[in-house]
């Protein structure tokens, strides 16, 4: 069984992971869906653009007949210290068919 690194992840686990062609998907889909986003001009907080903007994702995710998950605001976490030193405005993760076991009894 292949394990996450504290820093990171092997070669091999990544490419499990995340298939080829993934990266090249997801920025496709960011790009396509901000050309048509568009916001109430009141809605001017960074927190609420970005969470309108996950849904529009997650609409233009399902309309594509994609299995990605798109989740908002993830922590990321100091190696060391075990501390929250900042977070991730959104993320897009592949589909759980490609996880390993161990990984999906980790999700929250």
């Amino acid at each position: 069984m292949e394990r996450l690194k504290a820093t990171g992840s092997s070669t091999a686990l990544r490419r499990k992971l995340f298939p080829k062609g993934f990266a090249g998907g997801v920025m496709r889909l960011i790009l396509e869906t901000w050309q048509g986003f568009s916001l109430h001009r009141r809605v001017r907080l960074e927190t609420r653009i970005t969470a309108l903007f996950r849904s529009a994702l997650i609409d233009a995710c399902d309309e594509a007949g994609r299995t990605w998950f798109i989740e908002l605001e993830g922590p990321v976490t100091d190696p060391t210290l075990g501390t929250e030193i900042g977070r991730n405005e959104s993320q897009v993760l592949p589909p759980e068919a490609s996880w390993p076991d161990y990984l999906l009894h980790r999700r929250v």
